[in-house]
Parts: C-alpha cells; sequence; structure tokens
C-alpha cells in the first residue's frame, strides 16, 4: 500500500511537472506568436512608411522637373542672345572703324592745302564739302554708336537673365537626379523589406 501510494505520489509529482513544462511551452509558443505579429505589424508599417517616402519623392521629381522645364521655356523665349550680342560687337567695331577712317580724311583736308600725290592745290570750295561730308558721317555713325550702347545694354541685361535662367535649370536638374537617387534607394529598401 505505501509502495503504491509512493508512486501514486511520485506520479502525481510528475504529472505536475509535466503540466508545469506543458504551461510554460504555451506562454513559449504564445510569446513567439507575439513576436512573430509585431514583425509583421513592423514590416506592415515599415512597408506603409517607405511606399509614403517614394511618393513624395515623386512629387519632389515632379515638381523639380516641371520647374526646370518652365525655366528652360524662359530662356528660349529670350532667344539667341550671345548671338545678338556677337553681332552687336561687329557692329561697334565696324562704325569705330569707320569713325577713324572719316576723322583721318578729316584731319587730311583741314592740314592739308595740296595733293599729296599730284602736289596740286586743293580747292577751298573742295575741302569744305569734303570736311562737311565727313563730320556729317562722324556726326551720324557716333549718333549710331550711341543708340548701339543702348542695345547692348538691354542685351547685356539679358544676358544676365539667361544666365540666372541657367543656374536656376541647372539646380532643379541636380534636384531632380538627387532626388532620383533616393528614389531608387527607397526602391530596393521596399524590396528587402517585402521580401
Amino acid at each position: 500500500n505505501k509502495v503504491l501510494k509512493d508512486k501514486l505520489i511520485n506520479l502525481e509529482n510528475q504529472v505536475r511537472i509535466i503540466e508545469g513544462e506543458i504551461d510554460v511551452a504555451k506562454q513559449k509558443a504564445n510569446l513567439q506568436e507575439q513576436y512573430i505579429k509585431t514583425l509583421e505589424d513592423d514590416k506592415s508599417s515599415k512597408v506603409k512608411e517607405i511606399q509614403q517616402s517614394i511618393k513624395e519623392t515623386d512629387e519632389q521629381i515632379e515638381e523639380a522637373s516641371t520647374t526646370a522645364s518652365k525655366y528652360t521655356k524662359e530662356k528660349e523665349a529670350l532667344g539667341d542672345v550671345e548671338t545678338k550680342k556677337r553681332q552687336l560687337d561687329q557692329f561697334r567695331t565696324k562704325f569705330e572703324g569707320q569713325i577713324t577712317k572719316h576723322r583721318r580724311d578729316l584731319d587730311f583736308f583741314h592740314n592739308t592745302d595740296e595733293c599729296p600725290t599730284c602736289q596740286q592745290g586743293i580747292e577751298h570750295d573742295h575741302k569744305k564739302v569734303m570736311t562737311e561730308r565727313d563730320e556729317d558721317k562722324i556726326s551720324e555713325l557716333e549718333s549710331a554708336l550711341q543708340e548701339l550702347d543702348t542695345q547692348y545694354s538691354e542685351i547685356e541685361n539679358l544676358v544676365q537673365q539667361v544666365q540666372e535662367l541657367d543656374e536656376q535649370i541647372m539646380e532643379h536638374n541636380n534636384e531632380v537626379i538627387s532626388q532620383q537617387r533616393i528614389l531608387q534607394r527607397l526602391q530596393l529598401e521596399l524590396n528587402d523589406t517585402e521580401n
């Protein structure tokens, strides 16, 4: 009887130990399930966060591209100002050369009484006509130079505007490139997170 009671007590103890082990295993399984659920929630949250970042980056790329296009159209509307500037420079050189020639001719008729080639005298009336012609031409060319200076000033302003637009275009194109790199990184991160 005592042996049976001892065995029964021993078996009851073993049942309690096993039941305790079962409870511990159930608690471990519960914790594992909670941990897995937390990881899945974190993964889902991370995916949503990355998708939101991708959306915002796409919007920034679109905005920078649109702004760069707007500045490019403004620049195109101004035309080829460098060519206009070169043309004005050519006109200036031409006008200055003509003024110099007419001043030489004017000096010649003021300071010369006889032809250096044939040694004949130059009539006073002829000298007067030629002097007036050269003075009128010089006056006309100087007036044209003043008008040219006005146009040159306007072209310089346009050149400055084009340079500023070029800087804006470059800045926004660089922003597009930067945002595209960020977008690539985010898409790789999204792929890694989803898999």
